[in-house]
């Protein structure tokens, strides 16, 4: 798998992402099931077509949208507690 991913895979691996409501859904029905979400994985995998790509690494993509989730959570914080502009946090 490479390390840094281009523009392109990154923009496929979350359109495939996408179509699997089981991954990022709470509120499907299949959320829950850890052979859906199984499933669902291979099937990236195998969309993606990449060597050396596996269930793991795919997992292991989901965590950009947990560090967007936290950026954007310490930007509103710091929105709401900064003195003036220069005191907001800016992401690196």
């Amino acid at each position: 798998m490479p390390a840094r991913w281009n523009d392109e895979l990154t923009y496929k691996y979350v359109e495939l992402y996408k179509e699997h409501e089981c991954l990022w859904n709470t509120n499907s029905t299949l959320y829950k099931r850890k052979d859906a979400r199984q499933s669902a994985l291979e099937e990236i995998v195998r969309k993606m077509g990449l060597e050396n790509f596996t269930t793991e690494d795919a997992k292991q993509r989901v965590s950009l949208r947990v560090t967007y989730q936290q950026e954007s959570h310490k930007i509103d914080k710091s929105l709401s507690s900064a003195a003036g502009l220069e005191d907001v946090y800016k992401p690196s």
